[in-house]
């Protein structure tokens, strides 16, 4: 990836009390969902056991204005990142990037099944071509794709999980309700006129 200090989600830099998920058209997709769901959001994490970043795509139900339950199934790239780092790192908080309207490669790629060793944006360059640009962030240490409308930083601080869903899946069913942790947004980006990308479970 081609890492770059210009970004197009930078118009506009809203952090601790200005972070509001409630400027954002979150849906609630569907009768019985508890709640509204960020369903297209870009996850980045980094574990300990490798140098690569990874991107997947994760629900996050929200639940407080800077604050979203992170449903990651333990198998899965974040999770195991996060389990490692809460090995190595005892006590402190993880951080985690959420980017949302991306590129086509970029979203392919988190969507992909991807060798745990490669970067996700490194396989979006080998799809578009050309290497991935992405903004490298001071406050979490991960990178952000270049030309995200938006983007959400911040950590996992430990123990802090909440109770998620249910909300209708993919299957044609309702998940079983289940802990996850919880992501509290620190810092909150959007290109002038964001366009926010969502899908239907």
């Amino acid at each position: 990836p081609q890492r770059s200090g210009d970004a197009a989600f930078l118009d506009e830099v809203l952090t601790g009390a200005e972070v509001d998920l409630d400027r954002l058209p979150i849906q609630r997709c569907w009768p019985g969902d508890i709640g509204r769901l960020i369903t297209f959001g870009l996850v980045v994490t980094r574990g300990t056991r490798q140098s690569r970043q990874n991107v997947a795509i994760y629900r996050q139900q929200v639940i407080a204005r800077n604050r979203v339950i992170m449903r990651w199934l333990p198998h899965r790239g974040g999770a195991l990142d996060f389990a490692d780092f809460r090995a190595a790192h005892p006590g402190r908080p993880f951080p985690v990037l959420v980017a949302i309207g991306c590129d086509p490669a970029t979203m392919l790629a988190a969507a992909a099944p991807v060798p745990d060793d490669l970067s996700e944006y490194e396989f979006a360059g080998l799809l578009r071509g050309a290497r991935t640009r992405v903004w490298p962030s001071t406050l979490t240490g991960l990178d952000a794709p270049a030309g995200a409308e938006i983007v959400l930083e911040g950590h996992i601080h430990p123990d802090d999980t909440a109770l998620e869903g249910p909300f209708g899946d993919h299957t044609g069913y309702y998940n079983a309700q289940d802990h996850f942790p919880v992501l509290t947004i620190e810092r909150m980006s959007l290109r002038r006129g964001a366009i926010y990308h969502g899908s239907y479970m």
